[in-house]
């Protein structure tokens, strides 16, 4: 390998390789465009050489280079453009926190409900007591342990009926929760 500096103040890597000679046998898998790459010419140019009409070589042929350095093409690998500022490259992560200190982060535990007539509906929502419409929450089944998150559609009317009942869900998500009785134990998670 020979180190050349470029005019941009860069260096280039030039190798130059010396088992290439002016016939090339395909290889298996060796297409048209592979070997015109290979050596730095153009599909045509190989076309041309060989008086090919087509695209396709089969393995075993053999092909004429024509060039100025046909025993020994050069092959230039540029360098990778540097950065030569001096701030810092800052990433940007997003860290999801199961407790996150200091928020508004509200955990709840009580009984979930199944809203009924939800059967037809595929998307995760529920109904609750405080929380705004729009609000995304965690739901985990505390029987088993199965999460999901649902979108907060509307209040849980306040009828002594649902005295106890923390939230309703819709029927995918209460089938996602794994949950056998139309009312079970329920942790619910949301930020305010």
């Amino acid at each position: 390998l020979v180190l050349k500096k470029k005019s941009t103040g860069a260096p280039s890597v030039t190798a130059v390789r010396s088992d290439l000679r002016n016939k090339h046998t395909v290889a298996s898998g060796e297409t048209l465009f592979s070997i015109a790459r290979q050596y730095g010419v153009s599909v045509q140019q190989l076309k041309d050489w060989n008086t090919l009409t087509g695209n396709e070589v089969k393995v075993g042929d053999a092909l004429t280079i024509v060039g100025a350095d046909q025993k020994n093409p050069v092959v230039t690998i540029e360098p990778k453009p540097t950065i030569r500022d001096s701030k810092p490259i800052v990433e940007n992560t997003i860290k999801i926190s199961e407790g996150v200190t200091g928020s508004d982060e509200v955990k709840q535990s009580g009984l979930a409900e199944l809203i009924e007539g939800t059967d037809g509906n595929r998307k995760y929502l529920a109904l609750h007591r405080t929380a705004k419409v729009g609000t995304i929450m965690k739901i985990r089944n505390e029987l088993n342990n199965r999460e999901v998150f649902v979108r907060v559609i509307g209040t849980i009317p306040d009828t002594g009926i649902n005295d106890k009942i923390i939230i309703k869900i819709s029927k995918s998500a209460f089938d996602r929760l794994g949950a056998i009785d139309l009312k079970f134990r329920a942790e619910v998670t949301y930020y305010k």
